[in-house]
């Protein structure tokens, strides 16, 4: 199990499927708390440059389009390569070395 807060997650996977819209979604982290309250969302992005706000935006819309959401709370969290200066409020960033600390 994963541990965030409070809560205690079942196995993350990816998650492919088609939005309420129809559209196509593509989803790098999905994981379902064992309570079943929340769903935690993230984004993987492993390069040097990134607009963390345009990824977040992009997230939040993938959000709104999933089926299997069923008014749970859902947590975000973007996987980046390096710690970023500005931050998106009701966004978790972690990076490798955030994830290793943890581990130890």
């Amino acid at each position: 199990f994963l541990k965030f807060g409070n809560l205690s997650f079942n196995s993350s996977q990816r998650w492919w499927g088609s939005g309420l819209n129809h559209l196509p979604i593509e989803l790098d982290i999905v994981a379902e708390s064992t309570d079943k309250s929340t769903i935690m969302i993230g984004e993987v992005k492993w390069s040097n440059k990134i607009s963390v706000k345009e990824v977040f935006n992009k997230l939040m819309l993938k959000a709104g389009q999933l089926p299997f959401i069923k008014n749970r709370k859902i947590i975000y969290v973007l996987f980046l390569k390096y710690n970023v200066n500005h931050h998106v409020k009701d966004c978790f960033i972690l990076t490798p070395d955030k994830i290793m600390n943890v581990l130890k």
